[in-house]
């Protein structure tokens, strides 16, 4: 009996030590995950002190950071451009104000409603007629009026709200479903 008895003293010592092993193992693992966290918070720190230190001394930082920021600063250019040919390929312009996309050529941002100045055309009296109407000027060529809707031609109005799909109540052009303003003439929607 004696040696079954030394058996299952060695099979309990194994796994008592087994026990302890996995024990110190995942305190390990445990620390180790406190020890990443740690060393991300330092990072994210080390970030924001580099980005605080880039704003407030872009233009007059010491010799020895001079090459980083203007490194920094040729990236940041090059990102911008990268921005602008993403935009010129999906045919549109960030609003100043709010920082959503709208269409090359909308008059208004269709979020926030801010004048999109740098995107209207430059009018010349010699391209726009009056609308009877309402009295907007409006291009030679256009068959409706974009403020009010009204025909352009001699054969009588024919309103916006008769038009199919989803368009401005106030001026009739098409939309989109997601806009929250008319991007020609403003109108909250």
């Amino acid at each position: 009996m004696g040696f079954f008895d030394d058996l299952g003293k060695k099979v309990v010592d194994a796994g008592q030590r087994t026990v302890q092993r996995t024990k110190e193992m995942s305190d390990v693992a445990h620390i180790n995950s406190l020890i990443t966290k740690e060393v991300n918070k330092v990072n994210r720190m080390y970030y924001q002190i580099g980005r605080l230190y880039i704003s407030l001394h872009r233009n007059n930082c010491e010799a020895e950071f001079s090459e980083m920021v203007n490194a920094i600063a040729a990236s940041e250019q090059i990102v911008e451009e990268y921005k602008r040919q993403i935009q010129n390929i999906k045919e549109v312009r960030c609003c100043k104000h709010c920082g959503i996309e709208v269409p090359i050529g909308a008059a208004f941002c269709s979020s926030c409603g801010n004048l999109m100045p740098n995107m209207m055309k430059q009018r010349n009296e010699g391209d726009y007629i009056m609308c009877s109407n309402c009295g907007n000027l409006i291009e030679k060529e256009a068959q409706f009026c974009t403020l009010c809707g009204e025909s352009m031609n001699q054969s009588g109005a024919i309103r916006a709200s008769g038009i199919a799909g989803r368009h401005c109540p106030k001026c009739g052009v098409e939309l989109a479903d997601d806009f929250a303003f008319c991007t020609e003439c403003g109108t909250r929607l």
